[in-house]
């Protein structure tokens, strides 16, 4: 009985300090509320960093031993990443905008690499670009 308290006096700090698990669950969505299949939401900490990815209703789990607040990431291919902190026990309904793209381009065309020309027939040329985008050489 004696040994018993010994040990329970010496391991009670150690049950103190243990992380209770936690589970977290959610949903990950656009702003029009579809869901995001293949999203992956994860948690870094310290000692380890947990992944899960949505499943085709945007829905994912995770079961780690944390305190909380916890900060979650979340990311997904055509949409921009958020970090969400998790503080209790609801669901979460993660939204993720899209990511904005440049609506206009420049592009920019050549003929090859510019050379001088090698000799006199070469040098009188000229090339023409038609609307239609063919070319036309004349000399």
């Amino acid at each position: 009985m004696r040994l018993m308290r010994l040990i329970a006096v010496f391991c009670a700090p150690l049950f103190l300090y243990t992380k209770a698990p936690i589970h977290i669950e959610g949903t990950v969505v656009t702003a029009r509320d579809s869901p995001i299949a293949g999203a992956l939401v994860s948690m870094a900490s310290d000692a380890e960093e947990i992944f899960a990815s949505t499943d085709e209703r945007g829905q994912f789990s995770l079961d780690l031993a944390a305190e909380t607040p916890i900060l979650l990431h979340i990311g997904a291919a055509g949409f921009a990443e958020r970090l969400v902190v998790w503080e209790g026990t609801e669901p979460l309904r993660i939204v993720l905008s899209p990511l904005s793209f440049v609506d206009d381009e420049t592009v920019t065309a050549s003929l090859g690499p510019t050379r001088p020309p090698t000799d006199a027939t070469e040098a009188n040329e000229s090339f023409d670009i038609r609307q239609d985008g063919c070319i036309r050489v004349s000399s």
